[in-house]
C-alpha cells in the first residue's frame, strides 16, 4: 500500500478452526520456541538463529528449528509452541504469522510501523504481534519469559483477531469491492 496508495489491503486467509488450541502457552518452565523458515534468506534466520541457539544452550528456551514439515505436522508444532518466531527482515506479516496467532501462541516478528498504521487503520485494533528486530530478539525473548502472564495475555488475542481480519470475509469484501461486485 505504500507503494500503490489507491491499492486495496487484501488480507491472507487461515483456517481458524484448524489451528485452535486450548493449550495455553507459556505454561511450561522452560518455554519452546519454534521457527519455520519457509525461506531461511527472507525470514531473517541467519540474523536471529546465533541468539537463539546461546539462549538455548543458557536453559532460557527449548529452540527448534522446523524444516519440511507437512501441513499436519506444521499444525502440531504450533499448537504445541510456546512462542512462534516469523520472520526479521521484510517487516510485514503473513501466513505464518497468522496461523500462530490462531493457535493462541505469542509470535514475536519484525512488523514495521507503516505496516502496523495500516492494520490498525483497516481493522480498528492493534497487530497481536510482538516486534523485534535482530539487534532486539534477546530482550524481547528475555521479557517473554520473565513475566509470561504478560506474553500470553496478548497472545490469547491473535485467535480473535484472525477469526476478525484474516478468515476470509475481509478478503471476498475487498475482491467483491475491487471486481465491482458490490
Amino acid at each position: 500500500l505504500r507503494d500503490v496508495p489507491q491499492a486495496t489491503w487484501l488480507p491472507v486467509v487461515v483456517d481458524v478452526d484448524r489451528w485452535a488450541t486450548d493449550a495455553a502457552p507459556l505454561s511450561r518452565a522452560v518455554p519452546r520456541v519454534v521457527h519455520a523458515p519457509s525461506r531461511a534468506a527472507m525470514k531473517g534466520s541467519e540474523l536471529v538463529e546465533p541468539t537463539l541457539h546461546r539462549l538455548h544452550e543458557q536453559g532460557l528456551i527449548d529452540y527448534r528449528r522446523l524444516e519440511k514439515l507437512p501441513h499436519e505436522g506444521m499444525v502440531a508444532a504450533y499448537r504445541d509452541a510456546d512462542i512462534v518466531l516469523d520472520q526479521f527482515s521484510m517487516g510485514i506479516y503473513g501466513v505464518a504469522a497468522c496461523e500462530a496467532m490462531a493457535a493462541g501462541r505469542v509470535v514475536v516478528s519484525h512488523v514495521d510501523e507503516q505496516v502496523r498504521g495500516v492494520v490498525e487503520r483497516e481493522c480498528g485494533e492493534a497487530l497481536p504481534v510482538v516486534e523485534a528486530t535482530a539487534t532486539t530478539l534477546e530482550s524481547v525473548v528475555r521479557d517473554i519469559v520473565a513475566d509470561p502472564a504478560r506474553a500470553a495475555e496478548r497472545a490469547s488475542t491473535g485467535p480473535g483477531f484472525v477469526r476478525a481480519h484474516h478468515d476470509g470475509a475481509r478478503s471476498a469484501d475487498a475482491l467483491r469491492s475491487f471486481l465491482g461486485f458490490v
